[in-house]
């Protein structure tokens, strides 16, 4: 198991494991489930199946009848995600352990917000970036993001097809109005409330909600997240160096993450609107 924090070779390998740990933690994708798919080469095709196929009773001796699944591929080409900062060599040597590993869980939640905010986005794919969710032909609910009923019929529809709901991706602002509704005229209860399982998550429909604000206000996603794939090719990395800015006397510190976002089945995920 390679070293968490930093130590006195500033290598790559003494990072690793710690940027992977706060990667899932800074990305709501990440952290709400959705399916990860390692990468080696620079374009990905995963196998996905589309039907089931279809079991019939057959009688003993005779001929059974052939209903195959059908298939097809989710292509995932990584894109790089990267950021930087130039950090004096005398705070470097007079900072505390802690306080340089902030160094690095800001550069990752840079990380998690960027691909947060790309895949959770109607941007169309680019040479230098991935598609988002939004602009995929995914399920529509409309109804409004500040109503309960939009999420229960949006999770109520992936249930139909056989899918498992689970999170629901919303602007902070709607989250608050829903964090308002209460249970009836003149009562003070809320309807919203955390989940005894896990300290402050609320849930609705079997959903865990995820504030964001990759999401405008008015626009939501409620997803199986399994249905979600992220293909990473290179897990965020942070590195440092001393040569860039030696004359400054300064070191470089980097991250850098290769990544894509598909959808396995797009009844899977729904986008709820007004």
């Amino acid at each position: 198991m390679p070293n968490q924090g930093l130590t006195t070779t500033w290598g790559a390998e003494e990072w690793s494991a710690y940027i992977l740990e706060h990667l899932t933690t800074a990305s709501v994708l990440l952290r709400s489930g959705c399916r990860g798919v390692p990468i080696t080469g620079r374009i990905a095709h995963v196998p996905r199946t589309l039907t089931d196929g279809q079991a019939s009773w057959t009688a003993e001796g005779t001929e059974i009848a052939s209903s195959a699944p059908t298939a097809d591929e989710l292509v995932l080409t990584p894109k790089a995600l990267k950021n930087v900062v130039a950090l004096s060599n005398e705070s470097v040597a007079d900072a505390p352990v802690d306080e340089l590993q902030a160094v690095g869980d800001a550069l990752v939640r840079s990380i998690g917000a960027a691909l947060d905010t790309k895949a959770l986005s109607a941007d169309v794919a680019t040479a230098i970036s991935p598609a988002g969710l939004l602009s995929l032909a995914l399920t529509a609910q409309t109804g409004g993001t500040t109503v309960l009923d939009s999420y229960i019929s949006a999770a109520g529809k992936i249930q139909a097809v056989g899918g498992l709901p689970g999170a629901i991706y919303l602007n902070a602002a709607d989250m608050t109005a829903l964090r308002l509704v209460k249970g009836g005229t003149g009562l003070n209860s809320y309807v919203l409330q955390p989940d005894a399982q896990a300290a402050g998550a609320e849930k609705l429909a079997g959903c865990i909600f995820y504030p964001t604000p990759a999401l405008p206000a008015g626009t939501a996603v409620v997803a199986d997240p399994s249905q979600i794939v992220v293909g990473v090719r290179q897990d965020a990395e942070v590195r440092f160096s001393v040569d860039q800015r030696f004359s400054a006397d300064a070191t470089m510190a980097r991250v850098v993450c290769r990544v894509d976002v598909g959808v396995n089945d797009f009844r899977g995920v729904v986008k709820v609107t007004a």
